[in-house]
């Protein structure tokens, strides 16, 4: 299980909240106190940082310490934590933050093994999860190998990492579109209109621009945060999460989250939605290279910092917290590989362009699926009246009535063959159904369409089939004597 770490509610948005895993931090077990040593927090929390930090830190019922700032002190624990990671660790962070690419060589042997220990991790996890609804339901949608290798490189190629990953990811699917979308790939069709105001309106905005090391950067703009619900707007973050990850040109290398808490970007709903939101972007299969939080005032920065002390400790050696008017801020971020023209962009004609550079995105994406669509529809097979249906258990139509009674005519014959002569009947009945432009069919892979069966799986099918009638004659003549 996971448990949720935070400032309060009713702080500002840009504080995120984050699940964190089992081992490294829980709420019985976290490394809080300013004179290292192990605090326990009691049973009674809840989601309040002043229970979870010092009381000087904000301000408790005896003031601001007065020897020590609270943002030094803040600060202090932050290093502490990051203690905890081995160098290598630290290091490969570190690169990842400051716009280092590092494209790691996929070689077939050792993905082949991380996939086995992933799928061994999810086997022992899966219990009860709406993965395993997701499995039952459609397992080539979830066993896809793209599919799987996408949460492997957002976790550095852990496998439990990864499984726990996928676990939350099917879970955050499953609340925000329901079962019956659950193994589909969502397209602005599956949008209502009020989901699609929420991804028009410039709250969640990907930038033209790229960093160093060519990753892609996500802004998120809390003053332009509308929405009719929250599921809403989650739904539309899915959408251009999901756009992203599918369309990076280097998976490796990750994606850099930026909330900027600036001018007329400053957030205005008194942090709503945060934890559902940081949940959402923890379950994408991204690898999260870098999270800057960006206000023009120290207390709000010193409250981001705070949250960021009970954070796991990788997510924590890649998030900033930085302050500063906006020329300033432009200037920091670029020490991190981000170019100062992505910051700059956001306020060319301020929230005009932000609409139209989302409304020309919008479109684009719509026409891509569009397209796509008629690809599909294109060279989607359409059967005929001849056509065997394998759809299920109760399929009726003239091709598998047909099937059925030329199976009826020749059972005899099939019974009292040897292996050959069966082989052979059975290819005269593929034949007879040939000929009458008849093809024996089933859903592909995805769910949408038809593709023919191949020779050998027919032969499997007919002969089961004669076997079915075995049966039944069998049942009847019992019931007659």
């Amino acid at each position: 299980m996971h448990s949720t770490w935070g400032i309060p509610r009713n702080s500002e948005d840009a504080v995120l909240q984050f699940p964190v895993a089992n081992g490294e931090l829980t709420r019985r077990n976290l490394y809080i106190s300013h004179n290292e040593t192990m605090s326990t927090v009691p049973n009674s929390y809840q989601e309040d940082t002043s229970q979870c930090l010092p009381s000087h830190f904000l301000g408790g019922a005896n003031g601001v310490n007065q020897k020590t700032k609270p943002s030094d002190e803040v600060d202090e624990l932050l290093v502490q934590g990051l203690n905890r990671l081995t160098f290598d660790e630290l290091q490969k962070e570190q690169d990842d933050l400051h716009g280092v690419a590092d494209d790691a060589a996929e070689r077939a042997p050792r993905m082949n093994r991380l996939l086995a220990g992933l799928d061994d991790h999810l086997k022992e996890m899966k219990a009860g999860t709406a993965y395993e609804c997701a499995e039952s339901i459609n397992k080539e949608y979830v066993s896809e190998r793209d599919f799987r290798l996408r949460f492997l490189r957002a976790n550095r190629y852990d496998p439990q990492a990864s499984a726990d990953r996928m676990i939350r990811f099917f879970a955050t699917k499953l609340s925000l579109f329901g079962i019956h979308k659950l193994v589909k790939d969502i397209s602005l069709s599956d949008l209502d209109e009020d989901d699609v105001e929420c991804l028009l309106n410039g709250s969640t905005f990907l930038s033209d621009y790229k960093d160093r090391a060519g990753r892609c950067i996500i802004f998120h703009l809390p003053g332009l945060r509308r929405y009719k619900t929250l599921e809403n707007e989650l739904r539309a973050r899915y959408y251009l999460y999901m756009h992203v990850c599918k369309t990076l040109d280097s998976p490796n290398r990750g994606i850099v989250i930026i909330a900027y808490h600036v001018g007329h970007f400053k957030g205005t709903l008194g942090g709503a939605g945060t934890k559902q939101i940081s949940g959402l972007v923890l379950a994408m299969p991204w690898r999260l290279a870098g999270i800057h939080v960006c206000f023009e005032h120290s207390p709000s920065a010193m409250l981001a910092k705070a949250a960021a002390v009970v954070a796991p400790a990788k997510t924590r050696a890649k998030m900033r917290v930085h302050r500063g008017t906006d020329m300033e801020l432009q200037y920091t971020l670029g020490s991190y590989g981000i170019p100062r023209r992505s910051v700059q962009q956001l306020f060319l004609n301020q929230q005009d362009f932000i609409f139209d550079h989302q409304l020309s995105w919008y479109h684009d994406c719509m026409e891509k699926e569009t397209a796509s669509q008629q690809f599909r529809i294109n060279n989607l097979i359409a059967p005929n009246e001849n056509d065997v249906l394998y759809l299920g258990r109760k399929v009726t139509g003239a091709g598998n009535e047909r099937l059925l009674s030329l199976a009826a005519q020749h059972a005899d014959w099939y019974s009292n063959g040897n292996s050959k002569e069966r082989r052979t009947l059975i290819d005269l009945i593929i034949e007879e159904v040939r000929k009458k432009n008849g093809r024996f069919l089933k859903p592909d892979s995805t769910g949408t369409s038809l593709e023919e069966l191949p020779v050998e799986e027919i032969r499997v099918k007919i002969a089961q089939l004669f076997r079915n009638l075995k049966k039944r004659l069998r049942v009847s003549s019992q019931k007659v004597s």
